[in-house]
């Protein structure tokens, strides 16, 4: 791979991403590969501080804070954004609104194919999200749809027939 254009065409690494049915181990691939594919990802103190944070992130279910990050690992908060700015080209804290989003997604997935009603402020409440206003905000600006925008697409279109049965 000689180019970012050339890691998003990637085709065996979109196969083992969209194989995985689990989002945690999606992220991971996605993650490893992409630090593979950047040549600062060498230096193995960092890569371990970075998998560390990932880890935190990805189990906290994107609501660990900065600052808690910085608790749990021992490193300053300026050099965690540095570091996890490095080995993924962005941000924890966008990394971070990315698994939540992605967890939010999920469970209206499966409420879709269960054909059970979406009861968004016990989601935003489960999530982490301060109320259900922020979420429905953050699903409109990482997504373009709202909760229930997203919801009559997916029945518009079909899509639960398409979604992974869990």
């Amino acid at each position: 791979l000689t180019d970012a254009a050339d890691f998003v065409r990637d085709r065996s690494l979109l196969e083992r991403i969209v194989c995985s049915q689990n989002f945690n181990d999606q992220c991971r691939i996605f993650t490893d590969s992409f630090c593979r594919f950047r040549s600062e990802c060498r230096d193995s103190s960092q890569q371990n501080l970075f998998d560390f944070l990932q880890n935190l992130i990805i189990v906290s279910g994107g609501t660990v804070s900065v600052a808690q990050m910085a608790e749990q690992s021992g490193y300053s908060e300026r050099y965690i954004k540095k570091v996890f700015t490095q080995k993924a080209a962005i941000g924890p804290k966008l990394f971070s609104r990315i698994v939540r989003f992605q967890n939010l997604i999920n469970l209206i997935n499966r409420n879709v194919l269960l054909h059970k009603k979406t009861d968004f402020s016990s989601c935003a409440a489960c999530l982490g999200f301060s109320d259900q206003p922020h979420m429905i905000r953050e699903m409109k600006d990482l997504s373009g749809y709202t909760p229930l925008e997203y919801i009559h697409h997916l029945q518009r279109h079909h899509y639960e027939d398409r979604l992974i049965r869990l």
